[in-house]
């Protein structure tokens, strides 16, 4: 089964007027919130399509994405990192495990 998934730490974003980035598209004003993990959710996923569909992601930038007919999953691990996972078809059952390491002393 075709997937696409893309993880990016949680960390302070700085975005400048790169004209790019920020043209055009109503969707990118969204993507671009003032919550990090918000916008680490939409840009993960954004960038899990791109790569399930093979795209570059200049080239997602660029366009409104249709999500109809895609699963797709974002979930936040250990308030630390985000995950995103996106399928090409429809009806999959998506799970996401992860260990936590124990420490003691």
């Amino acid at each position: 089964m075709k997937t696409g998934i893309d993880i990016e730490y949680i960390r302070p974003i700085h975005l400048k007027n790169d004209p790019k980035l920020l043209q055009n598209t109503e969707s990118k004003r969204d993507m671009f919130q003032k919550d990090n993990v918000d916008t680490l959710k939409n840009w993960t996923l954004r960038e899990a399509y791109c790569k399930l569909t093979d795209q570059s992601m200049l080239a997602c930038l660029n366009k409104e994405i249709d999500f109809n007919g895609i699963d797709h999953q974002e979930i936040v691990i250990n308030n630390r990192y985000v995950l995103s996972v996106a399928f090409a078809s429809k009806n999959n059952k998506i799970n996401i495990c992860h260990l936590q390491k124990s420490i003691t002393s």
